[in-house]
């Protein structure tokens, strides 16, 4: 098929770029084909501790987890070492993941055999051979990793075209089930449970009003959080309150300036495709889209040039957060200079620059610990953090907590 041969190409590239090995797999997990040098570290394992090094589950587990967040995922296998997978989707031809690795992230072979042979309780004399066999595996310095990983993931996404949106649609669905369980659980904890947020509902409203998308959009999520845990899970219940919300979205943008007859056509087709929404993360995303065309009608209308450059700066950020990006970076997008751009943005976010790159790293953070087995350094590095000592600062005066209070919080 043409899109494998392509994909073998571009794959071929990039493992002779890195000199790291590459496997495809389907969604089965049986590989379809492997380019690079493996080295037999894997086979020297499961011949030092008897048994199979379940790699099968391993490599679909990843493919799973790429999937779901919609780009990019590191792991480790049980030895250790580390593989990252991006997901492939190719509609009619192929529905699987690219398995980058194994590599290391840092060389200490004394602590890892170490580890292998207590963990595994493998005999002392394989030590040497053990010790041999780990220096043939790749080594990568770990704020690399990260950009070796977005740089795959690019490189195939690249192949997909029509599928590259569904998989940025399944990261944002993602990242606001996160956000919603956050605030389901917010109101289990309540002594009242059944009260109405009534000044969530008033926050949400206003943010419409102004066109402010990115604050409507956390408020928003937070009375999802309320209709899901009250309605029980029933869906047709939930589906009542969602139109109801609509309503009063609709109100507000036309509160905002939104013209009217823009505001009435969305209403009708966002009405007609909720009889086709049959599940809650579909409805959430449902009410997410609605947000964002009432926001954006307001904030197109209302909010001249200025916004028009800050949603561009907003865009870019949310695209590159990952990356080393200063304001001069930003500037340069927009085409302004930084010296102004600061003021501008500070301005019309109500935020400095950097403080709202922060809290973009760290919503991400939470999405990744909550739903991936990366350690705290591998989040700190995946969402943009040169270390986890930082990370962990700014996670805390975020959030109240540290990012290992934070995963294992009810």
């Amino acid at each position: 098929m043409d899109f494998i041969r392509t994909l073998n190409e571009i794959l071929t590239y990039y493992s002779y770029s890195t000199d790291i090995p590459l496997s495809v797999i389907d969604e089965t997990g049986s590989e379809l084909f492997c380019i690079g040098e493996n080295t037999g570290f894997c086979k020297l394992f499961k011949e030092c501790t008897g048994q199979q090094c379940p790699c099968l589950q391993t490599h679909l587990h990843a493919r799973r987890q790429a999937e779901i967040l919609g780009e990019d995922y590191i792991f480790s296998c049980p030895a250790g070492l580390v593989l990252y997978a991006v997901p492939v989707i190719k509609l009619g031809k192929l529905k699987g993941a690219a398995i980058a690795g194994p590599i290391l992230m840092g060389f200490d072979s004394d602590f890892m055999v170490n580890d292998i042979i207590q963990k595994f309780d493998v005999d002392i004399s394989m030590r040497s051979k053990l010790n041999i066999s780990l220096r043939t595996i790749p080594v990568v310095e770990p704020a690399k990793v990260t950009n070796l990983s977005k740089l795959l993931f690019h490189s195939v996404s690249g192949l997909l075209n029509e599928e590259r949106h569904l998989l940025r649609e399944q990261s944002e669905k993602q990242f606001q089930q996160s956000q919603i369980n956050e605030s389901i659980q917010a109101f289990k904890n309540q002594e009242d449970e059944n009260s109405y947020p009534y000044e969530i509902e008033k926050e949400l409203l206003r943010r419409v009003k102004n066109g402010d998308a990115i604050g409507a959009r956390d408020m928003l999520n937070d009375l999802i959080g309320h209709i899901f845990f009250s309605a029980g899970g029933n869906l047709e219940i939930m589906k009542a309150k969602a139109l109801g919300l609509c309503t009063l979205l609709s109100r507000a943008s036309l509160e905002g300036g939104a013209d009217f007859a823009d505001t009435v056509s969305l209403d009708n087709d966002f009405i007609a495709e909720l009889k086709s929404v049959n599940g809650l993360e579909d409805l959430s995303y449902w009410l997410a889209n609605i947000l964002s065309r009432f926001t954006g009608n307001v904030f197109s209308l209302n909010s001249s040039k200025n916004a028009a450059l800050i949603q561009k700066c907003v865009a870019y950020i949310n695209e590159h957060y990952r990356e080393d990006i200063t304001l001069d970076h930003v500037a340069k997008a927009v085409h302004l200079n930084a010296s102004y751009l600061s003021s501008l943005f500070k301005k019309e976010m109500g935020i400095g620059y950097s403080s709202y790159l922060n809290k973009v790293r760290i919503d991400k953070s939470m999405l990744l610990i909550k739903n991936t087995n990366y350690s705290m350094v591998g989040v700190a590095l995946a969402v943009g953090f040169e270390n986890q000592s930082y990370f962990s600062k700014v996670f805390k005066c975020l959030t109240g907590m540290t990012p290992k209070e934070y995963k294992w919080k009810k």
